[in-house]
């Protein structure tokens, strides 16, 4: 994660900033490629409204070949155009749950209350279709 964004972007809740750091996120400088590219970038998709957090981050993702994490559909909408992938809330927690570091009724849980968040922006129907597979069989 850019150094920046990292410090701007990880306002809540306050312990998950460290919880990152333990799960192995780690800071990285913008090479000066990088930089040139995220104003490339930033040109390209002036229509799509991106932050400069942004472009850098995509950025980063195109040059060093590594994956993008974003719910900002906008960003992976550019992300997709520059055959960069993208993983966004849902997959992350599916990682999670597959690498053991939530139990599925944290999973249930999780899923359960971003698709009850008025103010959420993620494929209702996917959430559905995971709280429904993983539901069966699982005890709050």
């Amino acid at each position: 994660m850019y150094r920046d964004s990292f410090e701007s972007e990880l306002l809540s809740p306050p312990w998950l900033k460290e919880r990152l750091i333990n799960l192995g996120i780690r800071c990285i400088d913008i090479e000066l490629i990088e930089f040139d590219l995220s104003e490339q970038i930033s040109e390209k998709y002036r229509q799509k409204h991106l932050s400069a957090e942004d472009c850098v981050a995509l950025a980063i993702a195109k040059n060093r070949k590594i994956t993008l994490m974003t719910g900002d559909k906008h960003l992976r909408e550019a992300a997709e155009c520059e055959n960069v992938k993208v993983v966004g809330t849902i997959g992350v927690l599916d990682w999670v749950l597959r690498e053991g570091h939530i139990s599925t009724v944290e999973y249930v849980r999780s899923l359960t209350s971003l698709r009850d968040n008025p103010v959420r922006r993620l494929p209702r129907e996917a959430l559905e279709s995971r709280i429904r597979k993983y539901s069966s069989g699982v005890k709050s």
